[in-house]
């Protein structure tokens, strides 16, 4: 959940500078000015930003809910749904270094969340899957 958590503070500064309208200051070059306010920068007139902030707090709130609920389906879910934030950061990732040619600090923290949590979706599953087989010990 800290990592979602620290998504969500990601993208919702990304959201904010986006409503600002001011510059993205990136610490390394001006790789992140370049990415966001590029054409890829809204998805139908929304701001990846946005997208980003409501993507990171779907997993804050699920993965909260799935442990504090301990239903299992709700935790397939959520882990199973880490793969489309991984896909989405593996795209964004190619626009960033194969079309824009820049790098944004920011967008790369989240694109390293997204496949951090895809590891612990997949670890999760694995380990739903694992107790469901468990021999019964009554």
């Amino acid at each position: 959940m800290a990592l979602a958590a620290v998504g969500l503070a990601d993208a919702s500064y990304l959201a904010s500078k986006y409503l600002a309208g001011g510059p993205v200051p990136c610490g390394i070059g001006q790789g992140c000015d370049v990415v966001t306010r590029s054409s890829y920068a809204e998805i139908a007139g929304i701001p990846v930003a946005f997208i980003g902030a409501c993507w990171y707090l779907f997993l804050l709130v699920g993965w909260f809910v799935a442990r504090e609920s301990k239903m299992r389906w709700v935790t397939t879910v959520v882990a199973s749904s880490t793969l489309l934030g991984a896909m989405a950061s593996a795209y964004f990732v190619y626009l960033m270094l194969g079309v824009l040619k820049a790098v944004c600090t920011y967008c790369m923290l989240s694109a390293f969340i997204n496949f951090t949590m895809l590891g612990i979706g997949i670890a999760t599953l694995y380990a739903v899957h694992y107790s469901s087989r468990a021999p019964s010990h009554q």
